[in-house]
């Protein structure tokens, strides 16, 4: 008996605390945007350089860590120029479908193979573009891959939930 006591207890403590934390915040929706949850870079270097695919994306990372490559410097060429020619087929804000650049032997051929694995399980939509650090300087043995946003906003979700329930 008082197990149960003490788990009523604790159920009435956590209701307690969920309506007083919905309370104390009124009309602001538990989702949270995943912009304000998730650390994103600056980026005023990519708007500069006219690379930025726009807000409907999110900045996943640079393909390596350039400082600490272990490829020869004939390599790292032959991936600079590999990368240059496959973003000179770029069409708007200097970014490639992901699709388009795999398509390309001379990349592909320069990709490690966790580049390559990482590239083919990005969902479609998602780019590449070239990697600028952050003191806006590009880093031609890099690229960046930016990925679509798949979340609907909460606005969209609330007004689409309303129009499914009216449909019903």
């Amino acid at each position: 008996m008082v197990k149960k006591e003490a788990a009523e207890k604790v159920i009435k403590k956590l209701e307690q605390t969920s309506k007083e934390t919905a309370d104390s915040r009124p009309g602001v929706s538990i989702i949270i945007d995943r912009r304000k949850a998730l650390p994103q870079p600056d980026f005023s270097h990519y708007r500069e350089a006219g690379s930025y695919p726009g807000s409907t994306y999110f900045f996943v990372g640079h393909s390596y860590n350039v400082e600490h490559s272990c490829c020869s410097s004939q390599s790292n060429l032959k991936r600079k120029n590999a990368i240059k020619k496959a973003l000179q087929q770029s069409t708007k804000n200097n970014t490639l479908s992901v699709k388009s650049a795999l398509e390309q032997p001379e990349f592909l051929a320069v990709l490690s193979r966790f580049e390559r694995d990482w590239l083919g399980r990005l969902p479609e939509g998602a780019l590449i573009g070239p990697a600028i650090d952050q003191d806006g300087k590009k880093i031609v043995q890099s690229f960046t891959v930016w990925r679509k946003e798949q979340r609907k906003s909460t606005a969209k979700s609330k007004q689409n939930e309303k129009v499914a329930a009216g449909a019903r």
